[in-house]
């Protein structure tokens, strides 16, 4: 199964996982249609379109999910727009005959980071805006041991852009899909960042080997899990790099 993680909005992060006995994170990058100024909504809604059409066939996507979107009456920003870039990838699926799975933002962001918002040290370090990504993108190198690249690929720039949190987002929520499925490992490729290199590999090549992962000290199943015969809570890998105890270094 390859699977296409999309966190939707004007500024789209994205990442593709190649799944089989194992999930490896293959690609990420940004579809950010602010870096163009289009005439009308439809045609920026088209342009989006066309480029998640591009990610579907360049990376031969079989299932696609994607960020629910939520909103009140505090919280409404971007409401004229995101439930459209949403509509859109649900359409395209229709046409292409793409399963879907919609992800709740709680869920997702408990999973991966331990709790819905932010812990108070890290809104004073960082702010409360600020923190609420912040701690995502700290939670997938705690536990996964995955530090993205500076630099990704933006499709509609055609060129390496500075990463974003919706990048680190979209990855988050590829990864709570897999937890939810009989999947046995996590990693990541090395050569995750999707550069212009694909288009021009003498000038814009992406050294992605801070987004590696050792899949020596990658367990058995995604993490965090239980033991099969044990009510513990496996903490592995721990972040001194030592063995739970359970598992070999030589065979994880």
């Amino acid at each position: 199964m390859r699977l296409l993680s999309i966190d939707p909005a004007k500024c789209s992060g994205w990442s593709v996982f190649n799944c089989n006995n194992e999930c490896i994170l293959e690609k990420y990058g940004l579809v950010n249609t602010t870096s163009i100024k289009y005439n009308n909504v439809g045609e920026e809604l088209l342009a989006y379109k066309n480029y998640i059409i591009k990610l579907v066939k360049d990376y031969n996507i079989d299932f696609v999910v994607l960020e629910d979107y939520f909103f009140s009456s505090r919280f409404k920003s971007g409401s004229n727009l995101n439930p459209a870039f949403r509509s859109i990838i649900w359409l395209l699926c229709a046409e292409l005959n793409i399963p879907f799975k919609i992800i709740n933002i709680s869920n997702w962001k408990k999973y991966i980071g331990g709790c819905i918002k932010p812990d108070k040290v890290t809104v004073r370090k960082f702010g409360r805006k600020l923190a609420n990504k912040e701690y995502i993108k700290q939670a997938l190198i705690d536990k996964y041991n995955l530090v993205l690249d500076n630099m990704v690929y933006d499709l509609v720039r055609d060129k390496l852009v500075p990463t974003k949190y919706d990048v680190c987002d979209s990855i988050a929520i590829g990864i709570y899909h897999l937890s939810t499925l009989s999947l046995t490992r996590i990693t990541a490729s090395s050569a995750s960042s999707a550069s212009s290199a694909e288009s021009n590999a003498s000038s814009a090549s992406v050294n992605a080997s801070s987004a590696s992962v050792n899949a020596s000290v990658i367990c058995n199943y995604i993490y965090p899990h239980k033991h099969k015969n044990s009510n513990k809570r496996c903490t592995y890998p721990k972040k001194n790099g030592d063995f739970c105890g359970i598992h070999s270094k030589n065979k994880p």
